[in-house]
């Protein structure tokens, strides 16, 4: 069933929860470090007695992981140069044994998609027959162990497999958990309502999670647990996926970006930069962890600029960041609970955008 078209934002929502795209979402719009207009619908599962979505509701950010915790945590180790861009994985790892054409991997090519690593690979199905205590290392053994699709450097591919190494590198250089590493960040610059495996976390006694599903291996509702297989079997922590948040959350570390690449905010600006500005160079690849709106027809919509910044996440989740004035749109969504082949998604994510954005915007913006 094709939706209908709304006229409004809130009967966009109605309209997206009346054909079961997702089951509860959270947003927020603002410029710079204001959020300017925010909302919740909906319900965190499909239960009748589900709790309603509010703006304390944590939802599993999926592949907001890779700019919003893997980048940022690397900028950090970039600015005490604990790490480098150029930097190999010989340089990192004791290879010993393992295949030649891995060894001058960058980190930048893992950060940009260009290692060459594969999409994906179901490795879970023989994590989950693993003991939990040996998972983490045979994860990084199975990476190093699988094969290249193109050498390094020659073609881009997203890959989920690049940034779970770039997590095992993380932990090499800074000799600690990347998840703690991340929530350090956070704490640090008083970002709030971002952290990983948040169902362990006693701190977070009675708070709401978004669901996302059950379990394969246990047939328990994922909520406040990760629900990338990869990402859960290797212990809810990775550098892919992992990370969850709240729609407010997720705004206060755009805030924090955004000041920061004008010269206001607390990291060097010269540290963000080649984060945030390397895929606006249209060199055809991805950039250091974020994307750009691509395509006649962006999930963004037609009010963010070609100057923008964001990233999409499997469960339902993105977020967009303009360079040009500090906009931002955060969308939060448990999709995969109601919507597995993603078409619901797809339709809403631009209206949802245009929706939100264009009673703010002047004509003058519309995209082409």
């Amino acid at each position: 069933m094709i939706p209908r078209e709304p006229r409004d934002l809130e009967g966009l929502f109605e309209e997206a929860l009346k054909n079961r795209v997702f089951s509860g979402a959270s947003f927020a719009v603002g410029v710079g470090d204001e959020i300017i207009s925010q909302g919740c619908f909906g319900k965190t599962s499909l239960s009748p007695s589900a709790d309603p979505v509010n703006g304390s509701t944590f939802f599993d950010l999926a592949s907001l992981t890779k700019p919003l915790a893997t980048a940022m945590v690397i900028m950090e180790l970039l600015a005490s140069s604990e790490m480098h861009l150029e930097e190999t994985i010989s340089e990192i790892f004791p290879l010993g044994d393992s295949p030649e054409e891995k060894r001058g991997i960058t980190v930048r090519q893992l950060l940009e998609h260009s290692s060459g690593l594969p999409a994906h690979k179901p490795y879970f199905r023989r994590l989950f027959a693993t003991p939990e205590e040996h998972r983490k290392e045979t994860l990084f053994r199975y990476i190093m162990e699988e094969p290249l699709e193109s050498p390094p450097g020659r073609e881009t591919v997203y890959s989920d497999l690049g940034f779970i190494l770039l997590g095992y590198i993380i932990e090499r250089k800074a000799g600690a958990n990347m998840g703690s590493l991340a929530e350090r960040f956070y704490r640090k610059h008083g970002v709030r309502e971002l952290l990983f495996n948040p169902a362990k976390k006693p701190v977070l006694s009675g708070a709401k999670f978004a669901a996302t599903g059950f379990a394969p291996e246990t047939n328990k509702l994922l909520a406040g647990v990760v629900h990338d297989d990869n990402a859960r079997a290797s212990g809810g922590t990775a550098g892919h996926a992992g990370l969850f948040g709240t729609a407010p959350g997720v705004a206060g570390l755009l805030g924090l970006i955004y000041e920061s690449v004008v010269g206001r905010g607390p990291l060097a600006r010269e540290m963000v930069l080649p984060f945030v500005t390397e895929p606006l160079k249209g060199s055809g690849r991805r950039g250091l962890g974020f994307d750009v709106p691509e395509g006649e027809s962006p999930s963004s919509g037609r009010f963010f600029s070609r100057a923008s910044v964001g990233h999409l996440g499997f469960t339902g989740t993105s977020f967009w960041l303009d360079l040009t004035d500090g906009s931002f749109a955060v969308l939060l969504t448990n999709r995969v609970l109601t919507d597995q082949s993603g078409e619901g998604i797809k339709w809403f994510r631009p209206r949802f955008h245009d929706m939100a954005w264009g009673p703010l915007r002047p004509a003058e913006d519309l995209q082409d």
